[in-house]
């Protein structure tokens, strides 16, 4: 079986085309697919109202500070008002003041209107004991105690 050379011509003329149509269509697929990405990054940034590094918010009743919120990063939106925040460290103070818990996380999502701070991801929480347990504890030890009732043996059969 002999190959023709105008046979051999036509398989290298048909591939040639073959590869320039091939990399005409990829190099449209990849203008389009960036032209989609830059409408998308146009549109999300119409709806963000403000962006900040370093954001704190904190909330005091009667001179007692309850809860403080601190992020390296928050994206608040226009829509509803909510807020991203990004690397976040939450302290909730107890009611005396030597004891605080805390809340990290990567990501998490506040809520102004409501208060509330929802984590979208993994959470480290740190809880901290009350350090005066020892010296104040919870409950007491009982005071009269009934004695133990003696000891029985029965004989072995």
């Amino acid at each position: 079986m002999s190959i023709q050379i105008s046979h051999l011509r036509r398989w290298f003329a048909g591939g040639a085309i073959g590869l320039l149509l091939w990399w005409r269509w990829l190099l449209y697929a990849r203008h389009k697919v960036e032209n989609a990405l830059k409408e998308c990054r146009r549109k999300s940034e119409s709806k963000i109202q403000q962006s900040a590094k370093g954001f704190t918010v904190s909330r005091s009743a009667q001179g007692h500070t309850i809860f403080k919120i601190e992020a390296s990063k928050a994206v608040q939106y226009k829509q509803g008002g909510h807020a991203e925040l990004h690397d976040v460290t939450i302290t909730l103070y107890g009611a005396i003041p030597a004891v605080s818990d805390q809340i990290y996380g990567a990501d998490f999502e506040y809520d102004p209107q409501s208060g509330d701070v929802i984590g979208k991801g993994q959470v480290q929480m740190d809880l901290e004991a009350n350090p005066e347990g020892i010296i104040h504890p919870d409950q007491a030890t009982p005071g009269n105690e009934k004695p133990s009732p003696p000891d029985h043996h029965e004989p072995a059969l």
